[in-house]
């Protein structure tokens, strides 16, 4: 492997990787600075803290209000099957997305994925905890659930998106 070679692949490696976990160096010095305190988005903090957990039952809320929003181009179950198989689509370019394996089902990635993108579309209130490291999900699974819950987002050629 040529100098050029080896850095288009480290390059593409680090793209593709853009969702990292913070070194245990850095979280022993404020391990709080790097856990989400009201809402999990992502696989990364699931099944952790029982503060966490309640906000599960509001994203599925969230959802299914997303889903009954707007029904004129398709009905709520239209929407959701759409949603489900463009997610379950996306298997590997989320997978590729994290620095770790979560060793998830696919089934299990796709439901978080579902779950935790149309809650941020939804409802944009907690964004200090977006911000964390850990704490996030790819934006291509933004960007086609976008697509296909807000009409006039699909009408928008030409605007893609960068993950």
């Amino acid at each position: 492997m040529t100098v050029s070679q080896s850095s288009v692949y480290y390059v593409g490696y680090i793209q593709s990787r853009s969702i990292s976990i913070v070194p245990e160096l850095l979280k022993k010095s404020n391990e709080d600075a790097y856990t989400p305190r009201v809402v999990s988005i992502g696989p990364r903090f699931k099944r952790s803290e029982e503060t966490l957990l309640i906000m599960e039952e509001i994203k599925i809320r969230c959802m299914m209000y997303l889903f009954h929003r707007e029904q004129l181009y398709m009905s709520v179950e239209e929407k959701l099957n759409a949603c489900c198989e463009v997610i379950w689509n996306l298997n590997d370019q989320i997978r590729a997305s994290y620095v770790v394996d979560f060793n998830l089902e696919q089934h299990e990635l796709a439901k978080i994925m579902l779950v935790d993108g149309c809650f941020l579309l939804e409802d944009e209130d907690f964004l200090s905890d977006l911000t964390l490291l850990e704490n996030q999900i790819p934006i291509c699974v933004l960007h086609e659930l976008s697509r296909i819950l807000f009409h006039y987002f699909s009408e928008r050629e030409g605007e893609g998106y960068h993950n």
